[in-house]
Formats: structure tokens, sequence, C-alpha cells
């Protein structure tokens, strides 16, 4: 089965020009992740449920790299921007739960974090160039922390590189501001949606006038010169295919 594994439109050497800013679209990644998940708290029976999510490397967001993130489970886009901290931080120490402090670096100050989820993605495609050498099926640890309600998410790449990146969801009028352009509007999958089905029953019904006509005849009795028409298919007055 062929499928498109990037959602967004988007393309490797593309420069988007925002309200204030402007990027250059350097590489992207592809990631996948097979988990193990319950339909609800009384099932005891597990499945595999795969998910899948873009990222794709930006050059020029107040002059370092940053990342856009398309979630094609949850629909949502995210920028990713940098941010420090003092030493390597390994998400795989991680569990869900977990509460830890953190000190950022430069201004020394002290983050206090609640573990919001850990995993790991399996790298299934990659176009143009990024920042660390990266291969195909190489795995990648994440964790993503809370703090007021705000994200940040660990990321650890060839089992030694970190980064720690602000995360933060953007609506459709931000990208917009941002890149000049809509890159992911998951609304437009409702109004596909809604296509799909009237070109679905559009087909039905000149399927069923083609060959299932209704027939019409007139017939005059020596009664009282009445016309008798037959019923659609489906009933309804008249002829034709009904409601």
């Amino acid at each position: 089965m062929i499928f498109k594994k990037t959602i967004g439109k988007i393309k490797i050497g593309d420069i988007l020009n925002g309200e204030k800013t402007r990027f250059r679209v350097e590489g992207c990644l592809v990631f996948e992740e097979k988990r193990l998940e319950r339909k609800d708290e009384d099932d005891s029976a597990y499945t595999n449920t795969i998910y899948r999510w873009e990222e794709w490397e930006l050059v020029g967001f107040n002059n370092y790299d940053s990342w856009l993130e398309i979630d094609h489970y949850t629909r949502k886009v995210s920028i990713y921007e940098p941010i420090y901290f003092m030493g390597p931080i390994d998400p795989v120490n991680f569990r869900k739960g977990d509460t830890i402090t953190l000190t950022e670096k430069g201004s020394e100050e002290q983050k206090t974090v609640y573990v919001e989820e850990v995993g790991e993605g399996t790298i299934v495609e990659i176009q143009g160039k990024n920042t660390f050498q990266v291969f195909k099926d190489e795995k990648m640890a994440y964790a993503t922390l809370k703090q007021d309600g705000k994200l940040i998410t660990i990321e650890k790449y060839n089992n030694r590189e970190y980064d720690a990146y602000k995360k933060r969801e953007i609506t459709r009028k931000e990208q917009k501001k941002l890149f000049g352009k809509v890159i992911y509007d998951p609304n437009w999958l409702v109004i596909y949606y809604i296509v799909g089905i009237l070109i679905f029953y559009a087909i039905i019904t000149i399927f069923l006038n083609i060959f299932f006509p209704s027939s019409s005849s007139s017939d005059s009795n020596s009664s009282g010169g009445g016309v008798y028409t037959t019923r659609g298919i489906h009933g309804g007055g008249g002829g034709g295919v009904g409601k």
C-alpha cells in the first residue's frame, strides 16, 4: 500500500515569509511509534496503535533552528523553540507522573516540571539535511514535560545527542502569521469527509437509475380512461428514486 508519509503543505527548500519572520525549510523527519493501548479502563485486552508525526527543521526563527511538528493522530500543529538547561537531560530516565526540577542555562532559573508523556519513536523517513546525522529506522527517545500549562519536549538522538524545546501549539491563524500560509488545517478533513459522502450517494443514485429505472405506462380503460403509473423502487409519490 502506498501512502503519503507527510501531510503538511510544505517541502524542503521552501521559504516561509511571515509577518515578522522568515524561515527556510532544511529537513524533515517522519516518526512512527507503536503503543499497546486499551480501549477503556474496563477492557483487559490491549491493541497495537501506530502513531505517526512529522518534524520539519526550520532555519531563521530568532537566528536559531526550530522545528515544526504535525501530529497525524491528534492533528495538532506545534512549533518547537530551543531552550537550554544545565547539563544533558536523558528522557530515558523519566517516568510518566514524575515531578523533577530543571535549571535553565544562563538565567539559572529552576523549573519544577511534571512528566506528562514518555516514549520512543522510530525514524521511518528522512528528507533534506538535518542538524544531527540520523538514519532511517533509528530510535529517538522523548519526554513531554509540563509547567504551568506550558510544554517542554526533551529528545535524545544517537544515544548521545540531547535537545530541549519549548513546545507550543499553533492555530490556523498563527500559522498564517508565522509562515505566511496555513501549513496544515485539520478542519479540511471534515470538508473532505462531507464531499466524499455526497459523491458516494451521487454514484449510488446514478447506479440505481441506470440499472433499476422506474417505468411509467399509460393505459386508458373502458370505464373512465384513467392513467396508471408505477411507483418508484423506494416508494414515495411519483416515479424515480425516493428519498
